[in-house]
C-alpha cells in the first residue's frame, strides 16, 4: 500500500483548523431535564401549554415547546409562541428607567414627585418616596390598583393617582420591602413623561429592537400573534388576557425574547445599559429592615424577585430571576450573570416556573461543569426531653371567654 506523505505546512494547516473549530458544547443534561419537568406539568393537568430556552454567552442555544398552543388550530406551542408575562414586565420598566438614569435624565434618588408633581396622598411622607422605593419594593404604596380581564377600557394611570389621592403609606418611606405593584406604574408614568414617549413606543426603540426582540410588547389581548390560548379545566377557550398596567405586568413576550433580555445583563452581552447601571440592576438593595434579619431576603433588588441566593452564594455566584403570574399565565427567569447562562420558561396556567427554571439552570451548570448547590441533608430530630417542672405547674385548661375558645395544656 502506497504511504502518503503530508508536508509540514499541511499538517500545520490541519492542526490549525482543529483548534479552530472546537466540539460543539453539550447541553444534552439541561435539555433532558426540560424535557422531563416540562412534559410532566403538561400531561399532569392544569397547564395547557408551555416554552423553554437556554441563553449560553449571548445564544440561544434551546429553545422548544411543549403541548398544543391552540388546539382547534393544531398549532403547537415553540420558542416563538407568545405569552402573557405579569410580573416579569417589572424588569422592563425597570431597564427603562436605568436607560434614564444612564442618561442624566433622571436619579434613581429622585423624589418621585419631582417627574409626578401631580402624584399626592393623604399621607404627608409621599413625597419621601424616591425612584429607586419604587423598585424595591419599599416605596410603603398599599398596594396593586388594577384588574386582569378582557377589555383595554380604562385609564389605569387616572385610575392609581385618583386612589392614592385618598391613601396613605404602609410604613415609612424606605423602611422595607413589602411587594407593591403600583410602585411600577408609577415608574411607567415616569418613563413616559421624561422620555416624552408612550411607554411601549419607549421600549420597542431603546430595548425590543436593539436586543432583536421582536415577539414582545402589550398584552396577547392586543398584541395578538401567535400565542398560546389558555383553556379552562372543561376545555372551554377563554377570550385573551388583557393586563393594562404595562410596567407592573401588562406584557407579553416569548422565551426566545426574555432569554435575549437577560443575555443584556451578562457581562459582554449586548446591552442597552453602562456597565455602571448594569452592575446598579445586579446589586442588591437592602432596607434597614431587611438589615436586621438573618439571611437573604427577596424583593432587595432593583425589581427582581432576588439578586442573591443564598445556596448559590455559597458557591461563589450570584443568581437574579423574576417570576410573573397572571390570572392564566406564569413565567419565570433566572440569570447566573458571571458566566452568561441565563434560563426562561412561561406555562399558559398556573404552573411550578421557578421550580422549572431553577431545576434546569442546575441541569445547565452541570453540563458546563459547575459546582451545583446539593440538597440539605436531613438533620435528625432532636431526643425528646422531658417538660420542665416549672411549666408542669401550670398544667390545666384554659378558656378565653372573649372568643369562646378552649386551650389546653397537658
Amino acid at each position: 500500500m502506497k504511504r502518503v506523505r503530508w508536508p509540514l505546512s499541511a499538517a500545520i494547516f490541519l492542526l490549525l483548523l482543529l483548534v479552530s473549530f472546537p466540539a460543539a458544547a453539550s447541553y444534552d443534561t439541561a435539555i433532558r431535564t426540560a424535557r422531563e419537568f416540562l412534559w410532566k406539568s403538561v400531561t399532569s393537568g392544569g397547564i395547557n401549554s408551555c416554552s423553554a430556552a437556554i441563553l449560553d454567552g449571548g445564544e440561544i442555544v434551546y429553545s422548544e415547546g411543549f403541548g398544543t398552543a391552540d388546539r382547534a388550530e393544531g398549532i403547537p406551542a415553540d420558542g416563538k409562541t407568545r405569552f402573557n408575562i405579569g410580573s416579569t414586565s417589572k424588569m422592563f420598566a425597570a431597564a427603562a428607567i436605568l436607560i434614564l438614569a444612564d442618561e442624566n435624565r433622571l436619579g434613581l434618588d429622585d423624589p418621585v414627585i419631582r417627574h409626578l408633581p401631580e402624584f399626592s396622598m393623604k399621607d404627608p411622607r409621599y413625597r419621601d418616596i424616591t425612584i429607586r422605593m419604587l423598585f424595591n419594593h419599599s416605596s410603603g404604596l398599599p398596594g396593586s390598583t388594577f384588574v386582569f380581564g378582557y377589555r383595554d377600557d380604562q385609564n389605569p394611570h387616572a385610575v392609581l393617582l385618583d386612589t392614592l389621592r385618598e391613601s396613605t403609606l404602609k410604613h415609612d418611606p424606605g423602611a422595607m420591602g413589602i411587594y407593591c405593584n403600583d410602585g411600577f406604574t408609577l415608574a411607567e408614568m415616569i418613563v413616559e413623561r421624561v422620555s416624552g414617549k408612550p411607554f411601549l413606543d419607549f421600549l420597542k426603540e431603546r430595548v425590543f429592537e436593539p436586543l432583536g426582540m421582536k415577539d414582545t410588547g402589550a398584552s396577547i389581548g392586543i398584541s395578538g400573534g401567535k400565542v398560546a390560548e389558555f383553556y379552562d379545566e372543561k376545555g372551554k377557550k377563554l377570550p385573551r388576557e388583557l393586563v393594562a398596567v404595562l410596567g407592573a405586568g401588562g406584557l407579553s413576550s416569548t422565551v426566545e425574547d426574555l432569554c435575549r433580555f437577560s443575555g443584556a445583563f451578562i457581562p459582554g452581552g449586548k446591552s442597552f445599559l453602562s456597565e455602571k447601571m448594569r452592575e446598579e440592576i445586579l446589586r442588591p438593595q437592602p432596607t434597614p429592615f431587611a438589615a436586621s434579619l438573618r439571611g437573604q431576603s427577596l424583593l432587595e433588588a432593583f425589581g427582581w424577585d432576588y439578586a442573591l441566593l443564598p445556596e448559590f452564594r455559597d458557591l461563589g455566584f450570584q443568581m437574579v430571576g423574576k417570576s410573573g403570574g397572571t390570572s392564566f399565565y406564569t413565567t419565570n427567569i433566572q440569570i447566573l450573570p458571571s458566566r452568561g447562562l441565563a434560563v426562561a420558561v412561561i406555562f399558559s396556567g398556573h404552573g411550578p416556573t421557578q421550580e422549572a427554571t431553577c431545576t434546569i439552570m442546575k441541569a445547565l451548570m452541570r453540563d458546563k461543569n459547575l459546582q451545583v448547590p446539593e440538597k440539605p441533608r436531613p438533620v435528625p430530630p432532636a431526643a425528646a426531653e422531658p417538660v420542665p417542672l416549672e411549666l408542669l405547674a401550670h398544667e390545666g385548661y384554659y378558656v378565653d371567654a372573649s372568643r369562646a375558645a378552649f386551650f389546653s395544656f397537658d
